[in-house]
């Protein structure tokens, strides 16, 4: 299963295990989430890109932030959950 923003970009994917059509957090259902935004550090602008991967009934999950500029930096931060 798929879900889209108002502007039609992914912003969610997972399998619905209850089958009742819709991607629950609060659920059995396995879902990635990304959510991409502009952020200003300093002088600079960078693009942060969050992916959250879990299944909250079971209490696990998997976090993962990332920070691209348009100068090739680069910086990643991991939890796991």
């Amino acid at each position: 299963m798929y879900e889209y923003d108002t502007l039609g970009n992914l912003v969610a994917t997972g399998l619905d295990v209850d089958e009742n059509g819709i991607l629950e957090e609060n659920s059995e259902d396995r879902i990635t989430a990304t959510a991409t935004r502009f952020v200003k550090l300093g002088a600079d602008w960078w693009e942060q890109s969050e992916t959250r991967i879990y299944n909250l009934k079971s209490r696990s999950f998997l976090y993962l932030r990332r920070l691209f500029s348009s100068k090739g930096f680069e910086d990643s931060f991991l939890k796991l959950g």
